[in-house]
Order: C-alpha cells, then structure tokens, then sequence
C-alpha cells in the first residue's frame, strides 16, 4: 500500500493490489458527455472538458484615445 499527495499541483498516487473504487466528484462546469479514461500500463488517466461558459475567453480592449 502506497499513498502520495501534492496539493495545489495536484498530484495523487495510490498503489494498491486487488479491487479498487473511487468516486470523484465533478464541478458543474464539466461537459459529462465529453469525459473520457483510458488505463494504459496501470495508470488511469481521466480527461474531463469545461463547458464552453466556463472557459477563458479573451477580450479585446479598445483605446478611445
């Protein structure tokens, strides 16, 4: 049984043999149609998209002057 943690990098591993389940919860601004996971090599690797309102966007300033 191994544990490590990272906070704001965010950085999680676990390592244990047998059945595993964990149970994340997403925030709202997640498109839930678009999430995908894929397990390669013992890593799970989970990747989840932001609605496009939740995205940065980019705003042009205009001078007057």
């Amino acid at each position: 049984m191994h544990d490590d943690k990272e906070e704001d990098g965010f950085r999680r591993i676990e390592r244990r043999y047998g059945r595993f389940n964990r149970v994340l919860r997403l925030p709202t601004a997640v498109k839930d149609e678009g999430i995908e996971a894929t397990a390669k090599d013992g890593m799970l690797i989970v990747t989840v998209p932001k609605r496009e309102e939740a995205k940065r966007r980019r705003v042009e300033i205009k001078s007057t002057a």
